[in-house]
């Protein structure tokens, strides 16, 4: 036994060992201050458990014998993408063979005194074995998981030889029963469902139960004549079968998981230009100073449609942030879609509209200094909303990517922006982000190219609060061009890069 909890000892501290590295790797990967981490949805886990074997069966095996719980110890490594997985596990479960306090109601005592002698032997399982996981919910790296474990392997079985005994007289040991020592390697099923709550991304906490199935164990037990002849019974002798032997326990155990990540560089920021000091100037008469122009207030008619102008949209949200100040309004369209304001000259505003059900509107900056010649007291604002549909794509304009890489240019955040708004306004919908690549390079490669594309997207959108689950990100390569463009055709620049798109499918 201490041999079997060395191995599964030094197992634990090379895997918590292993975890603790990649843990400092991954934290020194992700600490340049403009870099995002998208999730694959795979990971390694790693898991130590200890706890009770509750209950060991052999129908019929051992004529005047049980067995008894123990300890149990176990070590495992699994392997997820999404919801299914591979693993293996080594579990070493202890158990106890005891000879029965009472045959047919009459209780053992009383033959030749009181006096019996019962070793207490350890029967040992050491099982390795692999197969197929199963868990819930399928989300990258979730906070909480529940798992089904099955595993197909061998047992190695072992130790549980019983002597029993008994005397009158302490230099004499009449022989009563006995069962031979167990030393066989069996074929083993074994099930196991285990709930895992994560203290960090890394480091969870699990309990869980397990049943392991060894079949064909042979069980070899003796039964003397005195035995006999005091109990009436009607068997004597050696007796071997081949039964076999099921374990059923519950654990408690630590889990470490290792998430795969990748780092997505964002645009930097520009490079702060240093000044040069040059030779004092000589200084030059200053200006008389001049008055500044006074704000002038003009009025501005804001009127949101839908279907091309056609149809107004009442209840839409105006909103209306004054770059100068920072003061951030917002108002809303009437019956006609329309919301009419003033706004002052000399002061800059951005102006955008979003409502339920409608892909919000690009930003439009309005600005007018009071003293320039085209300066107009009233203005008109149209904005026209796309509306959504379900299963209706809609081309997420300006999101764009540079031929073969996956990082979204920097005006592709104003684009999504917008959707982030919109999944805000319509918290029961859920999407379809599909990205597209042209036909150059390789059918393998656009797809791949593709995936990653729509999975920066959907990462940025979940940086930004919204919830995984409302997010689908599927890659579709060269599979779906919108022109000619295909293998062997010759096209522009431009004519390509109508097929590297993102497109937003409502899909609830």
């Amino acid at each position: 036994m201490r041999r079997h909890s060395l191995v599964l000892f030094c197992f634990a501290i090379l895997t918590i060992a292993g975890t603790i590295a990649a843990e400092a790797q991954t934290k020194k990967i992700n600490k340049a201050k403009h870099d995002s981490v998208v999730c694959h949805n795979r990971h390694w886990q790693f898991s130590w458990r200890g706890g009770y074997n509750l209950l060991t069966m052999h129908p019929d095996a051992l004529r005047m014998a049980k067995m008894r719980g123990g300890a149990y110890m176990g070590f495992g490594v699994d392997h997820y993408w999404k919801w299914f997985g591979v693993g293996a596990d080594v579990d070493y479960v202890v158990g106890t063979p005891k000879f029965s306090e009472t045959v047919d109601g009459r209780l053992k005592h009383g033959i030749y005194g009181n006096n019996w002698i019962m070793d207490d032997p350890f029967f040992n399982r050491l099982f390795f074995g692999i197969g197929p996981d199963f868990r819930l919910p399928s989300s990258c790296c979730p906070k909480m998981i529940l798992e089904f474990n099955t595993r197909a392997g061998i047992t190695v079985v072992n130790g549980g030889a019983l002597s029993v005994r008994a005397y009158n007289n302490p230099a004499l040991e009449i022989p009563m029963y006995s069962i031979n020592s167990y030393e066989q390697t069996v074929f083993a099923l074994k099930g196991q469902l285990r709930f895992t709550y994560y203290v960090t991304e890394m480091l969870g906490l699990s309990l869980g139960g397990y049943y392991l199935h060894n079949f064909g164990v042979r069980h070899t037990d003796n039964i003397t004549t005195d035995l006999k002849n005091y109990l009436s019974l009607s068997e004597v002798g050696t007796r071997s079968v081949d039964k076999f032997v099921g374990s059923a326990g519950v654990f408690g155990g630590i889990t470490l998981r290792i998430c795969s990540k990748e780092k997505v560089l964002r645009q930097p920021e520009p490079t702060p230009v240093v000044a040069v000091p040059q030779e004092p100037k000589k200084e030059e008469p200053k200006p008389a100073p001049q008055e500044a122009p006074k704000n002038t207030e003009y009025k501005t008619l804001v009127k949101v449609t839908t279907d091309g102008g056609k149809t107004p949209i009442s209840n839409a949200t105006v909103s209306v942030r004054n770059k100068t100040t920072g003061a951030t309004q917002q108002f809303i369209t009437n019956d006609k879609g329309e919301y009419s304001m003033e706004l002052k000259s000399n002061e800059e505003f951005d102006i955008t509209v979003d409502t339920k059900g409608y892909l919000p509107s690009e930003t439009k900056v309005v600005a007018q200094k009071s003293d320039d010649a085209a300066f107009n007291d009233h203005l008109d604002l149209n904005f026209d909303l796309k509306r959504i549909k379900i299963k209706e794509s809609i081309v997420l304009e300006n999101l764009l990517y540079d031929l073969g890489k996956a990082t979204i240019r920097q005006e592709g955040y104003t684009v999504l922006e917008r959707v982030v708004t919109f999944m805000n306004d319509n918290p029961e919908v859920k999407i379809e982000i599909s990205s597209h690549t042209d036909s150059r390079s390789s059918d393998a490669f656009n797809k791949k190219l593709s995936q990653l594309r729509a999975n920066n997207v959907k990462q940025y959108l979940i940086d930004k609060g919204i919830d995984e689950s409302r997010i689908k990100a599927i890659g579709y390569g060269e599979s779906k061009l919108l022109n000619k463009c295909k293998d062997g055709v010759k096209c522009t620049e431009e004519e390509h890069q109508v097929n590297r798109r993102t497109e937003m499918h409502i899909i609830q």
